[in-house]
């Protein structure tokens, strides 16, 4: 059985989504670099970079799958809005468990969400 590689990746993690997704299909695909890309990834980065193979019989539906997508769009997390009413709820939930969760880990948290802003 002869196999094709379909998709190089620069990106470790770009490369083992991949190979989840064609398996998820039912395609067997290889990730030859893997045991090493987990131990020592910066050799990939300046090296050929990361892989993935499949039998020369899936090649095609496998470039398919592995095209990027040009209308996916991602969000800002901006774009959702919690309500003033969620707000309060949560504010209140906070107020009313101050003596389950301690008072000490709710200062620590307000100053690293203070800090944040």
């Amino acid at each position: 059985m002869s196999v094709v590689r379909v998709r190089r990746y620069t990106s470790v993690e770009e490369a083992l989504v991949a190979k989840s997704k064609l398996e998820a299909y039912g395609i067997p695909a290889w990730f030859p670099e893997e045991h090493a890309a987990r131990c020592k990834w910066v050799y990939l980065q300046g090296a050929s970079g990361c892989h993935i193979e499949v039998p020369t019989s899936y090649a095609e539906d496998a470039r398919f799958l592995l095209e990027p997508d040009e209308n996916f769009e991602i969000k800002d997390f901006d774009a959702y809005k919690v309500s003033k009413s969620y707000k309060i709820a949560i504010w209140l939930a906070l107020i009313g468990s101050l003596g389950y969760l301690g008072f000490l880990p709710l200062l620590d948290h307000l100053y690293y969400w203070w800090k944040k802003r």
